[in-house]
């Protein structure tokens, strides 16, 4: 009788930590990706790709957020996905593009590469977790 209201303490606190602990851990796992990608398509040296790796998945995690936010009613998670594709090759493409002015090809490239590496990863993920 009185374990109950413990349970409603620590449920909420551990789903969050189990959620928290997932999303760092996936965040870590996209930088090393995404940050391997620019270094292997010779973006630039591995600080300089890690450091920009940095900045553009911290941009696309904003808008990320929103986009979640703004679905939650309707999670449709094909079109959550497939948006969420889109945008960040978008964003981390325009800022690779203010990072490295002058090399639009490359900078594309880049992102289209790193985004099918680490939304794969997600993918994966997602699948063998179940979460799908």
């Amino acid at each position: 009788m009185h374990a109950s209201p413990v349970l409603d303490v620590i449920a909420p606190a551990t789903a969050l930590l189990a959620g928290g602990t997932f999303f760092a851990v996936f965040s870590l796992c996209t930088l090393l990706i995404e940050t391997l990608a620019l270094w292997l398509l010779k973006w630039g040296s591995f600080g300089r790709s890690l450091s920009a790796s940095f900045v553009m998945n911290l941009a696309s995690t904003i808008v990320g957020f929103v986009l979640v936010a703004l679905s939650l009613n309707a999670p449709d998670f094909t079109a959550l996905f497939s948006a969420g594709f889109l945008l960040s090759v978008l964003i981390e493409g325009v800022i690779l593009m203010l990072l490295k002015k002058g090399a639009a090809r490359q900078n594309w490239i880049a992102s289209l590469v790193a985004n099918v590496a680490s939304y794969g990863f997600l993918a994966i993920a997602f699948l063998v977790l179940n979460l799908v």
